[in-house]
């Protein structure tokens, strides 16, 4: 195949790659997915099909980027000057090279992005629970699963209520609230 139609095939297929990431993009902010996980916004099954859907269009389009840069880098590397760096190295060695690196930079985001994932989701618990402050009580389950991913033990003596006041604690609830008593009673002076 000539070169040139090797990098065209390989643009073709990330365009087609990026539709379906974009296609999976959730447009749903995550308070109101709170909000309906409490109850206090009703919601459907929809939202289940749509993610499990979205989840095959995120991996297609993965597959079509990945598949993509690879018909696109070996295009070019055959393409390369005399002399050059490229040129000196087998293809597939350079394939190879080039994959493992963005394997590499892939991952090092990713753990990057999971601490700030962890960081926002923390905040978003946050101001969920200031603004609704009974909804730590409301879903026992819900609560054992937040204190979970908020690395809060729960020890075998521990009642349901000293978990719930652990886990306000990790939040910072209790400073939160105290602040905003605070505010509230100098605003009224």
């Amino acid at each position: 195949m000539p070169t040139g139609d090797l990098i065209i095939l390989g643009l073709t297929l990330q365009i087609v790659g990026i539709y379906f990431l974009a296609a999976s993009v959730v447009f749903k902010r995550p308070k109101r997915i709170l909000e309906e996980i409490y109850g206090i916004r009703k919601g459907s099954l929809r939202p289940v099909k749509d993610s499990v859907y979205r989840k095959y269009q995120v991996i297609g389009g993965f597959v079509f980027l990945m598949v993509g840069y690879v018909f696109q880098i070996y295009g070019v590397v055959r393409r390369v000057d005399a002399g050059s760096l490229f040129e000196q190295w087998r293809i597939g060695t350079v394939l190879v090279v080039l994959l493992v690196s963005i394997a590499i930079v892939t991952m090092l985001i990713n753990l990057i992005g999971t601490a700030w994932t962890r960081f926002s989701f923390q905040r978003m618990l946050l101001t969920f629970c200031q603004q609704h402050s009974d909804a730590l009580t409301l879903n026992r389950a819900l609560t054992k699963e937040m204190g979970e991913i908020l690395g809060v033990q729960k020890s075998e003596d521990m009642t349901i209520d000293e978990y719930i006041s652990e886990i306000k604690e990790r939040l910072r609830l209790n400073e939160a609230a105290g602040a905003k008593g605070t505010a509230n009673h100098l605003a009224s002076r």
